[in-house]
């Protein structure tokens, strides 16, 4: 892993259409939980303003379905798609 690397976490909230970028302390699922934790904080209504969260298959998403189900707000992974013929 390169030094000096930032990492960041992009979120779009449907209600008031915003879109937060969070910067994390590394690659890892606790940094993103610490991220998310913090995000919902400045929320008090969570579940109306994430109505879902979509990630891709990286391991630092690996915990995310269970803060998902723990909040209330569904959890999608997106997959990658080939679209060459």
């Amino acid at each position: 892993m390169q030094k000096n690397k930032i990492h960041s976490i992009p979120f779009l909230a449907r209600k008031p259409y915003i879109i937060i970028v969070e910067r994390i302390p590394g690659k890892n699922a606790p940094a993103v939980r610490e991220a998310l934790e913090g995000i919902f904080q400045e929320y008090p209504n969570v579940q109306q303003t994430f109505i879902s969260i979509t990630a891709d298959n990286g391991s630092e998403f690996s915990k995310l379905s269970a803060q998902g189900k723990e909040m209330g707000i569904d959890v999608y992974f997106a997959q990658f798609v080939d679209c060459v013929d």
